[in-house]
């Protein structure tokens, strides 16, 4: 005979589906516990909605643990993205980060976050910056803010000391150094070249410190030349060039580049200027017809001249390209998205540009084959409609 359930059975039975579901539920990718907030240099940009969660997760953390550094250091950075491209409110940013900072104080004033967290939310806090690197001098995250600071003070001797303890670290993934090799041999001898950001600078300086690639080379971070009064001045006198760049529009003004450049090729016509392919494109649009590719950066010439030939030598005899289709240990670096998302992809419009010239030299092994290539980097970097658009506007199939 069929045993009849109770009531009771058949209601501890729905308890335990429901138990069961809400298990399943917690860990099909929607937990509740937060993620680790890595920096935007390092991982690319997560999203506005994943920052806000992210801030709101770790807030919950330090409501639980006020003594949590960690916990202050992700919902800090988290906070510091979620108004990310949100110019309107840069203030209200400001506001919230610095409440942030003041609560952080009461708990844990001595650790190496606080300190660190003191100095991202202002740069000029040298002091804090040391402070940290004191408490955790194993740690690359305060190597780049020492590098800035010896570097605009000019004091070589701890610039290099601070760029080898950045490579013993490997804290720069391999792809940002091949692709900053290729950058720097993107550049005439002797050249003067103006970059953009963390990608494209730090990664050069070290090359240059490091392993003596490419010295001839001035690498200069616009954002430095912008901001810091009298650091462009000092390193264009260390190459023995002299002007009065009061007589130029303000370091901020959109002219102010190309004013820069018309002014130094006109009194040193032979002083190669060069400007990295990932420079933004408003700094380079109100010259743009003076820039012509020649690798990975731009060079400036007030008039047209042959750029295929030099960015053809750059690229069959200079560049390293391996890396393009194999990554050593890449999984080990949480960069590797930036690398082949976004950093390759700048070379498809150099790809494109010898393809066409190959085609006019009646050399079609070459353009098939760098053709091929050029759609294994789109595929990679999600630019696919980027190189069609190219491969119409060169009128190849």
């Amino acid at each position: 005979m069929q045993k009849k359930l109770s009531y009771l059975t058949v209601a501890g039975l729905l308890s335990g589906l429901v138990l069961l579901l809400l298990l399943l539920f917690a860990n099909d990718g929607h937990s509740s516990e937060p993620e680790k907030v890595h920096f935007i240099k390092r991982t690319g940009f997560m999203g506005l909605e994943w920052y806000q969660k992210q801030a709101a997760l770790w807030e919950a953390e330090i409501e639980r643990n006020p003594a949590n550094a960690d916990a202050w250091m992700n919902f800090y950075i988290a906070t510091e993205y979620s108004y990310w491209g949100n110019v309107g409110a840069q203030q209200e940013k400001k506001s919230k980060l610095a409440a942030i900072l003041d609560r952080a104080e009461t708990h844990i004033k001595d650790s190496y976050e606080y300190n660190f967290l003191r100095y991202r939310q202002d740069n000029s806090n040298q002091r804090a910056l040391e402070k940290a690197y004191s408490l955790q001098p194993d740690n690359p995250d305060t190597y780049y803010g020492l590098i800035i600071q010896h570097e605009i003070s000019r004091d070589t001797a701890n610039l290099r000391r601070f760029n080898h303890k950045l490579y013993s670290s490997a804290d720069i993934s391999p792809g940002l150094l091949n692709y900053n090799y290729n950058m720097l041999m993107s550049t005439a001898e002797n050249a003067i070249l103006f970059t953009n950001g963390d990608n494209d600078t730090y990664p050069a300086w070290m090359l240059q410190q490091v392993k003596n690639i490419r010295p001839d080379v001035t690498v200069l971070n616009i954002s430095m030349s912008r901001g810091y009064d009298g650091y462009l001045q000092q390193r264009l006198r260390e190459r023995d060039v002299d002007l009065d760049l009061s007589t130029l529009p303000k370091r901020n003004d959109r002219r102010f580049f190309p004013a820069l450049c018309e002014q130094l090729a006109k009194d040193y016509p032979t002083l190669p200027i060069f400007f990295a392919i990932t420079v933004h494109p408003s700094v380079l649009k109100p010259f743009s017809d003076s820039l012509f590719n020649e690798g990975l950066a731009y060079r400036y010439q007030a008039r047209k001249y042959d750029n295929v030939a030099a960015l053809q030598k750059n690229w069959e005899e200079r560049f390293r390209l391996d890396y393009l289709k194999n990554q050593w240990y890449s999984e080990k670096y949480l960069s590797t998205g930036i690398i082949e998302k976004q950093l390759n992809g700048n070379y498809i419009a150099a790809m494109m540009i010898l393809m066409s010239y190959y085609q006019q030299q009646k050399m079609p092994g070459k353009a098939a084959s760098i053709e091929n290539f050029a759609r294994e980097i789109a595929q990679r970097s999600g630019k696919e409609a980027d190189l069609e658009s190219y491969l119409k506007r060169i009128q190849i199939n």
